[in-house]
């Protein structure tokens, strides 16, 4: 009775400890916290207790999913069956945790487990893998990249940063590639036949990607920056901005008139550039004149740079027309200039180059034209007078002047230039005659008798021939107005440019320097220069 006792109580201990055991076993799965991209290789940890000399553990991936071949660690064995996604692995008791490495599919996944084992009496002991069984996927898109420095549109010179990030947020860029365009016809794009040229390949993200571009040894002109990053899994992504390269600004120099020069008349200012084969070309040179009054050769006697042109067309040189008198009469006064040639190239870029030069101009000039002229000088001259000299006539060519002498009634040949007379000149040729005024003469007079004379302009800016109330009109001034207003002379008539014109009756209205004209006098006078 004791026997059988004792033998009921060793088979409810033994089940009791075989229930224990079964029990004991647990296997547990644990994936990455975070998402993981689509493609990228992440690790799976298989923890397990209460194993009996050995255990089995088989992992059904999820679909698109693969396990990554020799990547399993802690492991007695693993064999994994492609076709099914299933890895089964064979754990040694004494071995708590194992690991293998998975490829992640483009979608989330669900991973299903179970293990098997034998308890102490050799019987089965199978359950279901726990802990962690979802992976949360984020898809890998291709690199973001952006160029932060320059900026877009920037001018650059010299050795320049070019910094970009990735807008991603992926963090698992490769390396990322520099490079630049030369844009000749500056249009903002890669058409014009050129080839990009590499910059750099920076393939180490310490610091940020980023180059240094020597932009010295290339030609000053439109350039496209690009950069391309590339990922691990060779997706790429490029951004492109517009820059200007400008180390090389203009070297203007003139080369006409040269330093030192005496000029007059109309002066041809020219200039050339002589900057680096490398510079940009050139927008417009704009050329000025500055009164250097004391004639120290610097401009800092509070006078003003003023413009003579800007000239836009380099085709046929760079070049402006100094044109220092005005009608006939210098539009500035004699004395030491400087002339300054200012070059701008396309980018904004300045150079400019100064001389030094004297203006001695005439003080009037007139215009002669082939044919007849009636003309006539407002002042008395320094130097030849007779009317060969001044209106440089050949007689031996046909050349001639005549004057009207109104006392003798008849003409006069080649007579002595004197101011307040009107001469008629043949030339066979155009030609431009000037003079020099004598500042010294007294202020000239001529005699007038009744019927027409020939009289000149008495100055060297134009004045009415007639202002109702006015003192200030030609007749007043040369004392051919009474001063109630009484005109003594009947009619004013000039010829130019091959036609007649007077006053009161036709359309001349105004005495114009250098004109001569003929005058209708009621009486006999006395007309008075000026030397205003």
């Amino acid at each position: 009775m004791k026997k059988r006792i004792f033998v009921s109580v060793m088979a409810l201990l033994l089940l009791f400890a075989m229930a224990a055991t079964a029990s004991a076993v647990s296997v547990t799965r644990d994936l990455p916290d975070v998402p993981v991209t689509a493609g990228a290789e992440f690790e799976v940890s298989i923890s397990q207790t209460g194993f009996f000399v050995v255990g089995t553990v088989t992992e059904v991936l999820p679909v698109g999913y693969a396990y990554v071949g020799g990547s399993a660690t802690g492991v007695d064995d693993a064999v994994y069956t492609p076709g099914t996604r299933t890895l089964v692995l064979t754990i040694d008791s004494g071995v708590s945790t194992v690991t293998y490495n998975v490829t992640a599919g483009t979608a989330d996944g669900t991973f299903v487990g179970t293990y098997a084992t034998v308890d102490g009496n050799a019987d089965p002991v199978l359950g279901d893998v726990g802990g962690q069984d979802t992976v949360t996927i984020v898809v890998n898109g291709p690199p973001q990249p952006r160029i932060t420095s320059p900026a877009n549109g920037d001018a650059v010179s010299g050795t320049v940063p070019v910094t970009a990030v990735d807008d991603s947020g992926e963090g698992d860029i490769a390396y990322a590639l520099f490079e630049y365009y030369n844009d000749t016809n500056c249009n903002c794009a890669a058409d014009d036949g050129n080839a990009w040229v590499e910059i750099e390949n920076d393939t180490s993200s310490a610091g940020g990607w980023n180059t240094t571009w020597n932009t010295t040894l290339i030609p000053d002109c439109c350039h496209l920056i690009r950069v391309t990053m590339v990922d691990g899994t060779d997706q790429n992504g490029t951004d492109e901005i517009n820059v200007v390269v400008s180390n090389h600004a203009p070297v203007p120099n003139i080369t006409a008139p040269c330093g030192g020069d005496v000029l007059n008349r109309s002066v041809v200012i020219s200039v050339t550039d002589e900057s680096s084969e490398f510079g940009a070309g050139i927008a417009y040179t704009r050329f000025e004149y500055y009164y250097d009054e004391n004639c120290n050769c610097a401009a800092d006697d509070g006078n003003t740079w003023v413009e003579i042109g800007n000239d836009t067309d380099g085709t046929d040189g760079w070049s402006a027309e100094w044109d220092t008198l005005t009608d006939g009469v210098a539009a500035v006064p004699n004395g030491c200039y400087m002339l300054r040639a200012t070059m701008v190239d396309m980018h904004g870029r300045t150079g400019s180059d100064e001389i030094n030069v004297e203006l001695s101009n005439p003080d009037f000039c007139i215009d002669l034209k082939a044919g007849k002229n009636l003309v006539s000088i407002p002042k008395a001259i320094i130097g030849p007078k007779h009317a060969n000299d001044v209106f440089n006539l050949d007689p031996y060519a046909g050349e001639v002047c005549w004057y009207y002498r109104a006392d003798l009634e008849r003409y006069v040949a080649n007579p002595i230039v004197k101011p307040c007379r009107g001469y008629w000149v043949f030339k066979n040729a155009p030609e431009m005659i000037c003079v020099y005024f004598d500042d010294a003469a007294a202020a000239p007079t001529q005699s007038l008798r009744e019927g027409w004379n020939m009289i000149g302009h008495i100055r060297t800016t134009a004045m009415p021939v007639y202002v109702e109330g006015s003192d200030a009109d030609f007749g007043s001034i040369t004392g051919l107005e009474e001063p109630e207003g009484t005109k003594l002379y009947r009619q004013i008539a000039t010829y130019h440019d091959g036609t007649w014109t007077d006053y009161p009756a036709g359309s001349l209205e105004e005495m114009t320097p250098g004109w001569g004209y003929w005058i209708s006098m009621k009486q006999n006078a006395t007309m008075s220069g000026s030397w205003v």
